[in-house]
């Protein structure tokens, strides 16, 4: 038997249009073997890989590597203090029972919604990707300064949950800095978040794939085992011969149609998708 090799190259970073994969130059190389690599010489590397945690209340909480938090919940709050970096929130919906992330001197808070927090010296950044949330100084100050009226709430529990919250709301597609440099934090005025800052917000999430001649068939497991999205597509390998294509490279975990496109174009590989959500993968003999 003899195997193909797939070597990729990062020629660009992420970019809107390729939100969910990078773009990659080809290097194809296909001077036969006769098999692929002992086991031992084939190696899969996970790199920037989030950290997930689940709170008691069933909130999950990913953590950008080097970041952390601290939580203390109550029966009649659910806290959660920031000590450093950034993490992305997606709270259980308690209406009873209020979501609070302190960063510093920074609250933010929430009954069910999904948002991004980003510490530094200087600044806290929140950007909203579902839902809304208040965002105050520990002493319940607001610092949302005032800009257009927001969108009104479109169901009876927005409309609730606004009600509870006040009016001052930061709103799901809109981000906020605040200034903390002085000690004291200072209100300032949230923005529309385009398509690329809420990529650039949550793009750490997403782990990274770097593999070094390792066959396709492994290579699949691996892009399956790390997919986290239901809109990703699972991909098969049906046939020995295409198992045995040695892959080189470092790709998004969640860039699977990325994957597929290096493949086609390389080798002219077809790419057969299922009903199922599959995509079956197989070499032109």
């Amino acid at each position: 038997a003899t195997a193909r090799r797939v070597r990729a190259a990062t020629w660009s970073a992420i970019g809107l249009a390729a939100a969910a994969a990078i773009v990659f130059g080809v290097l194809p190389n296909v001077r036969p073997r006769l098999a692929p690599p002992p086991a031992s010489e084939r190696a899969v590397v996970v790199r920037h890989a989030a950290e997930e945690l689940t709170l008691p209340d069933g909130s999950t909480v990913a953590l950008k590597p080097g970041s952390r938090v601290e939580s203390a919940f109550t029966r009649e709050e659910r806290r959660v203090r920031l000590v450093a970096g950034d993490a992305h929130f997606a709270v259980a919906k308690d209406p009873t029972r209020p979501f609070i992330v302190e960063v510093g001197q920074v609250a933010v808070r929430a009954v069910g919604t999904a948002f991004t927090v980003s510490a530094s010296a200087a600044t806290v950044e929140v950007v909203v990707t579902e839902g809304r949330v208040r965002v105050d100084d520990t002493g319940g100050r607001n610092l949302l300064e005032a800009t257009a009226s927001p969108p009104a709430p479109t169901t009876e529990a927005t409309a609730a949950s606004a009600h509870s919250l006040g009016e001052s709301l930061l709103a799901a597609g809109r981000s906020v800095v605040i200034p903390v440099a002085a000690g004291t934090p200072s209100p300032a005025a949230s923005t529309v978040a385009t398509p690329e800052a809420l990529e650039r917000a949550t793009a750490w999430k997403t782990a990274w794939l770097e593999f070094s001649e390792m066959p396709l068939a492994e290579v699949v497991r691996e892009f399956n085992r790390h997919s986290r999205s239901a809109t990703q597509r699972i991909l098969k390998v049906t046939n020995a011969a295409t198992g045995r294509v040695l892959v080189s490279g470092t790709f998004r975990a969640d860039g699977t149609e990325a994957f597929v496109r290096l493949l086609k174009s390389s080798f002219g590989l077809d790419a057969t998708a299922r009903a199922d959500g599959s995509v079956v993968l197989v070499m032109p003999e």
